[in-house]
């Protein structure tokens, strides 16, 4: 966090997070267990690189998987079993979405397919000015 603080507003960055409910190696955290979380911690730290507002603590009545307000939050039923779903928002600065979070739901630590499409559909819309280094989004 000391290296991102150094570094808040000098670089912008684009970030998709990926993350199993079902998760046995990192746990995904919930209204009980959400502080101290690897998961968050790391949010934090691109909020933080991209001069954006840092999460504070959590309110599950906000967001009862995430615990903080996202835009454009959206469920995706994945055909792969009724349980698994994915959810996800975006976090914005201004009106440029820099941070998708992710959580697919019933789910372990392992790559999911079908999230795939859904981290091009972010990434996409990036580029950087190959002169000024400043991050566009189209």
């Amino acid at each position: 966090m000391n290296e991102a603080i150094q570094k808040r507003g000098l670089v912008e960055v684009g970030y998709c997070s990926v993350v199993g409910t079902h998760d046995d190696t990192i746990r995904f955290f919930d209204q009980d267990n959400w502080e101290g979380s690897p998961y968050l911690n790391v949010w934090r730290i691109y909020e933080t690189v991209n001069d954006m507002p840092v999460t504070g603590d959590l309110d599950f009545s906000v967001d009862p998987t995430f615990g903080f307000a996202l835009r454009d939050r959206k469920q995706i039923h994945t055909g792969k079993s009724e349980d698994i779903t994915i959810e996800f928002g975006q976090l914005y600065k201004d009106e440029k979405p820099m941070i998708r979070l992710m959580v697919i739901d019933h789910y372990g630590h392992w790559n999911f397919k079908p999230a795939a499409r859904l981290i091009w559909d972010f990434f996409r819309h990036f580029s950087r000015d190959t002169e000024t280094k400043e991050l566009r989004y189209q």
